[in-house]
């Protein structure tokens, strides 16, 4: 059988900083720290404002899987409204803004003299009602950040001093970590139920712009992307050529819409879009956390389109090698339910082991069209798929 293309690409949770519009000063000298100043929407310094920093990707699983504090170092800014931590290595952290008034947040890599300039905006509030199916709820979080909710007496959790942005809700219970949903905080504080996947796992919904795998906040899972054999030479190209560009509204919510069109002068043609699963990877290590989908029974997602095309599971061989698991899908001119047995994939060569996944893909093998609406993973709960998730 012909070897297929399988492409995924895992991407840790994206850094960035301010522009070093100042010269280093005073302790930012040190390379092993780490300088901050905090200023409010004028550029006007903000003194005694509390900091802290924060573990970032699997260091911040394992602590609040752990029920410990993801906050490595705490202090206050001085009278200039700057703030200096000597951290141990150059682990990305994020800084963040702890008080009742001020919220803002940086992720940043230790280790620079450059001088973060960090802007705090009006803090928010967000009101949660959660659930985990037949678990207790021992503490919520927002994943990858230092902010954890306090619970009211009616039950409800309730986080203040916020950031903006979208944040991805964690609740930590007896068994480990359970991701109750996303929320996007932009000017005024929200008030929303939420409960966490049992025994299906919603992977992609399209809710989030940019497009960004449901789970990726907590798996270091990448969004979905776009691949074409232009990379070797051929004229294949998909039409937006961005996966951000192709998010749309459909009867679903939102969908993702995108044309293939495949290079007829290549006998190895193809074009995809595919969604890394768990690929992140452990601090000081090389080897990636997998998907585990030996008790997933199918793989459900509304789709339209048009043109010949294949689902593909991607997984690691015995010997560690990559392999691609396979089935053409029909596609119709009305978004339909698709269901795809795992039980019924043909892979390239034998030895394949479904504890081992990686990522899946919708692949072209011709002209075509898809629509593609929300992805579950049918017979498994997150925490069964999903190793990172369970308590250690």
């Amino acid at each position: 059988m012909k070897r297929l293309p399988i492409l995924c690409c895992a991407l840790s949770i994206a850094l960035w900083s301010c522009a070093d519009s100042l010269s280093a000063q005073g302790p930012s000298t040190e390379t092993s720290g780490l300088t901050a100043r905090i200023t409010d929407s004028t550029g006007a310094a903000l003194p005694a404002i509390g900091v802290r920093v924060i573990a970032l990707g699997n260091q911040w699983n394992a602590r609040v899987g752990a029920d410990a504090t993801p906050v490595l170092a705490h202090s206050r800014t001085n009278s200039i409204g700057v703030v200096h931590f000597e951290l141990p290595d150059s682990t990305p952290v994020a800084l963040e803004i702890d008080d009742s008034l001020h919220a803002g947040r940086l992720e940043v890599k230790p280790g620079s003299d450059s001088l973060r300039e960090l802007k705090a905006r009006p803090a928010l509030s967000l009101r949660v009602m959660a659930s985990v199916p037949s678990e207790v709820i021992s503490s919520v979080h927002l994943a990858g950040t230092g902010y954890q909710a306090s619970m009211a007496s009616d039950g409800s959790w309730r986080f203040k001093g916020l950031s903006r942005g979208t944040w991805s809700v964690v609740a930590a219970t007896d068994s480990g970590l359970a991701l109750l949903g996303r929320v996007t905080l932009t000017d005024r504080s929200i008030d929303t139920t939420l409960s966490a996947d049992s025994d299906s796992v919603l992977v992609e919904d399209f809710a989030d712009a940019p497009l960004q795998n449901r789970y990726g906040a907590l798996l270091g899972a990448s969004w979905w992307f776009t691949v074409t054999d232009r990379n070797e030479g051929g004229n294949s190209f998909t039409a937006p050529s961005e996966t951000r560009q192709a998010r749309i509204p459909c009867e679903d919510g939102f969908c993702l819409s995108m044309d293939f069109t495949l290079d007829p002068a290549r006998t190895q043609r193809y074009a995809l879009v595919g969604n890394d699963l768990d690929g992140s990877f452990a601090p000081g290590t090389t080897t990636p956390f997998l998907a585990d989908f030996t008790k997933v029974r199918f793989v459900r997602f509304l789709a339209s389109g048009s043109g010949s095309m294949l689902f593909q599971i991607a997984i690691r061989s015995a010997s560690g090698s990559k392999l691609a698991c396979h089935v053409p899908i029909n596609l119709t001119s009305t978004l339909s339910l698709v269901e795809i047995p795992v039980a019924i994939l043909s892979c390239d060569e034998s030895g394949g082991d479904f504890s081992a996944v990686y990522g899946m893909t919708w692949t072209a093998t011709s002209d075509a069209h898809l629509t593609l609406g929300r992805v579950r993973l049918i017979g498994a709960g997150p925490r069964q798929v999903f190793h990172q998730l369970k308590a250690r």
